[in-house]
């Protein structure tokens, strides 16, 4: 037997419709817009809400005769209907998500979420990262300079310092023999950290971390929901990873998103989700089914937030994410992360952020920067309408 979507059977109705032995059946089914609309969500949900749609046949214990006629009922129960599920899902911004990963031949992970609710708006991969499996919930990759957000956060609420005061951002420094270069070395001098920020410099970062006490960068990660564990109906997913650092050349690495730092996509939009809402965020799929939460993230540091705000909003203003100055209010921040393979340097690119009521994060595995990741967000954006 094989089962065809109706656009597909028209397309070859032609070329089989008169073979001889075959018969057609039409079946009504739930189905998505397309064949692999929302591939990482929907065969899970399917399962988790099998039961649910499905209702329960009815049964009965009949008293027959010798003739095998009925006689008596002996007890009957009656078939319970099946009722809808309702997913948080949004149509156009998983699509616009699917059509911007479909675009670039990478492993590409988009993933939107809304920050007033929590509801899981979009999970997109294109084919390469269908291939490798669910990246966008499960995938853990450093997180390059969009850990800065972390980093700015704990700086902010623990250090005292203030955006606008100055912050040394040479090419290089060298923290306990460990050489910490901006890309490119590029140097500004000294610097307000509102635009250490948007530049992304890893040397101001990675001196602001030594600062910092072992487990600062753990405890701001996880009020904005990085080490947060969900347990949400019909998704699987991790959030990341930041242990604590007794070592001042690991804290230093951490500090822009290095070292032993991972976060996955869908941790990474959290953290966007948190920052907008300004409280933790729960994320939702089926609606009327509660997500569980193992480890909750704690309550970040209203204060903090409020001056990181206007830092991510100058990323796209005056920073590393211009490209998307045309795409509305949007507040963000670049990251490149360096990994290696094969015994060269590669890296990833990210984009994370948020504009009105919808948080992402975007991801292209061995993008080599993060200025494709910006573009592709741009691309993205472009299709919500």
């Amino acid at each position: 037997m094989v089962v065809l979507r109706d656009t597909d059977y028209r397309a070859v109705k032609n070329a089989i419709y008169e073979l001889p032995g075959v018969r057609f059946a039409t079946q009504t089914r739930l189905l998505p817009p397309s064949a692999g609309f929302g591939s990482q969500v929907l065969p899970a949900v399917r399962t988790e809400v099998a039961g649910q749609v499905s209702g329960a046949p009815g049964w009965s214990v009949l008293a027959v005769d010798a003739a095998g006629v009925t006689v008596a009922t002996l007890t009957e129960h009656a078939p319970v209907a099946g009722t809808t599920a309702a997913l948080t899902l949004d149509r156009t911004v998983q699509a616009a998500a699917e059509d911007a990963a479909e675009s670039v031949p990478q492993q590409v992970a988009i993933v939107a979420i809304q920050p007033s609710t929590g509801d899981v708006l979009a999970v997109a991969q294109n084919g390469p990262a269908d291939a490798a499996g669910a990246i966008a919930l499960t995938g853990r990759y450093p997180p390059g300079s969009t850990f800065k957000i972390v980093t700015a956060t704990a700086a902010l609420e623990t250090l005292g310092v203030d955006p606008a005061g100055p912050q040394p951002c040479p090419g290089t420094t060298t923290i306990d023999g460990r050489v910490v270069p901006n890309e490119g070395r590029f140097d500004l001098g000294t610097v307000p950290l509102t635009t250490a920020f948007a530049k992304s410099c890893n040397t101001t970062f990675a001196g602001l971390a030594t600062r910092l006490a072992p487990d600062a960068l753990t405890t701001a990660a996880l009020q904005l929901g990085l080490g947060a564990d969900f347990a949400v109906p019909g998704l699987t997913t991790v959030t990341g990873a930041v242990p604590p650092a007794t070592d001042t050349v690991q804290r230093a690495e951490d500090g822009f998103g290095q070292g032993d730092v991972l976060a996955t996509p869908f941790g990474m939009a959290v953290v966007a989700a948190t920052v907008a809402k300004g409280a933790p965020v729960v994320p939702q799929l089926v609606k009327g089914r509660a997500t569980g939460v193992p480890k909750p993230a704690t309550a970040p540091d209203q204060a903090a937030l409020a001056a990181l705000r206007p830092m991510m909003r100058q990323v796209v203003t005056g920073g590393t994410a211009t490209a998307l100055a045309g795409s509305g209010e949007v507040y963000g921040k670049t990251g490149t992360a360096e990994f290696s393979a094969g015994g060269t340097n590669r890296a990833h690119g990210w984009f994370v952020g948020y504009r009105g009521d919808l948080a992402f994060a975007v991801l292209i595995v061995d993008g080599g920067s993060s200025g494709p990741a910006v573009q592709l967000t741009k691309r993205f954006i472009a299709g919500l309408g």
